[in-house]
């Protein structure tokens, strides 16, 4: 993917360090301070899932979040490369991250590549 790119470890504070670069990067693509926001919440929930359940079996890995405007379109894409999406009974969180980025978002999918992990890939419109 062309753009920006950022890799992080699977740890909670880097959620904080990403959500700062992905909402400073929709402000610099020209997106109204609301529809920022939306970004950067949808961003927040997606890396916040990867670190509570990708990496849940305690291995190491990357978070990888690209981000390239396309016509009047943000596409973001996170990809990570932990254990992939599966049912978890002992969740920490509220089981909402999904939903509410799906809602954020444009357009979104998720994908679970034959090589592991899960990548997200949102839409949003930059104007």
């Amino acid at each position: 993917m062309g753009g920006t790119q950022w890799k992080t470890t699977p740890e909670p504070d880097n959620v904080r360090v990403l959500r700062r670069e992905i909402r400073d990067y929709a402000e610099r693509s020209g997106m109204a301070p609301a529809r920022a926001q939306d970004l950067t919440l949808a961003v927040s929930e997606i890396v916040s899932n990867a670190v509570l359940h990708a990496y849940r079996d305690g291995s190491d890995g990357t978070i990888t979040v690209g981000a390239e405007l396309i016509e009047d379109d943000v596409v973001i894409r996170i990809v990570d490369d932990g254990v992939g999406m599966s049912p978890r009974s002992d969740s920490p969180g509220a089981g909402m991250g999904l939903m509410i980025a799906g809602t954020l978002a444009d357009r979104m999918q998720v994908e679970r590549p034959s090589c592991g992990g899960t990548t997200v890939r949102m839409t949003f419109a930059a104007a």
